[in-house]
Order: C-alpha cells, then sequence, then structure tokens
C-alpha cells in the first residue's frame, strides 16, 4: 500500500496560499498533497486554491459543498475542475451559510458524486466519513451508498482515538480511504 502524505490549507486568499504551499515546498518536500476546504467567509474559492497547488504539488483536492450545486449543473461542475486541470474533488454536505441570501439546494453528496462521474468519467470524487455525526452504523451505511454512487473513497473526519480508527478501517469499503487525525501534545 502506498503512502501519501497531505495537508489541508485554509483559503485565505491568494497570498496567503502561495506563501503556504512555498513554505510546504522548502519545509516539508514529502508533503504531495494538499486539500482545500470551503469556508465561505473568504473570498477565495476551494477550486481556485487548488488550482494554485496543482502547480507546484502532484494532488490538489478542493472541498466543494453539495448544497451549493443543483444537479442539473453537474457537468459544469466537472468542466470547471477540468480546466483548472483539476482531476479529483471531495464532495461535502456542507453547513447551512450564514448568509441566509445564499442560495442552497437540496442536494446530498450521493446524488451530487452520480452526475459529475456521468459527465466526465475520469474524474475522481470523493466523499466525507463521519462516525461522530450520527454514529458509527449509520456513517457506514452513509459511507457505503456514496461508493456505490461512484466516490473514489472517503475522507474521514479526524480520528482522535486510533482503536476508534482500526475498528472503522474494518468496516469500511476497500477503497482509497484519506484517514484524517488530531494529535495531542
Amino acid at each position: 500500500m502506498s503512502s501519501v502524505k497531505s495537508i489541508e490549507l485554509v483559503p485565505r486568499s491568494q497570498a496567503t496560499i502561495t506563501a503556504e504551499l512555498e513554505l510546504l515546498a522548502r519545509q516539508f518536500p514529502s508533503v504531495r498533497m494538499v486539500n482545500i476546504p470551503v469556508l465561505l467567509r473568504f473570498d477565495r474559492r476551494s477550486w481556485e486554491a487548488s488550482a494554485l497547488g496543482q502547480a507546484s504539488l502532484e494532488r490538489a483536492v478542493p472541498h466543494l459543498r453539495a448544497m451549493d450545486f443543483p444537479v442539473e449543473a453537474a457537468a459544469q461542475l466537472a468542466s470547471l475542475l477540468q480546466g483548472l486541470g483539476l482531476r479529483e474533488a471531495l464532495l461535502v454536505r456542507g453547513d447551512s451559510p450564514q448568509d441566509l441570501a445564499r442560495p442552497v439546494y437540496s442536494v446530498t453528496s450521493a446524488e451530487l458524486i452520480q452526475a459529475p462521474k456521468r459527465a466526465e468519467p475520469g474524474l475522481r470524487l470523493y466523499a466525507v466519513f463521519d462516525p461522530y455525526r450520527r454514529g458509527l452504523r449509520a456513517g457506514i451505511e452513509i459511507a457505503h451508498e456514496k461508493i456505490t454512487a461512484g466516490a473514489s473513497g472517503p475522507f474521514t473526519q479526524p480520528f482522535f482515538d486510533l482503536r476508534y480508527l482500526e475498528i472503522c478501517d474494518d468496516v469500511l469499503p476497500q477503497t482509497d480511504i484519506f484517514w484524517g487525525g488530531s494529535l495531542q501534545f
């Protein structure tokens, strides 16, 4: 099994992403992948920041909020990613925006995974695995649903307990899994 070192960078601005990517290259050359979350309070979109990351790293994975895209726009979403040179993305459900005027769509991650994959079968779309939000059993069922819908694998929420991670490893589908962890010093 190969190992990929990744780090999550927050897209505060183009200047901060550029500086953080330069720092990674200098201080942590073994990191070959970044993933960029969606944070609505910042103007820089995750896919724009990921395009910057893609220029200097092997992989850059933007997070996309399912509720921000109607299923009908899935082909456009696939085109947007391709146009930026991005071959993969993480689809998250997303929390409700603070700005109530912001449009949201009643779309699940599983529904949004299916549509862009039909438009661009080579696109690798990942899904969130969160055993904490609804409990382990529901989390596993939802993960299987997303894999069945076409997800290439899950990105996990950070684990705080290595034994819980091992349990999840035993029951998740055998796909690419990006394990999140939290270290306490």
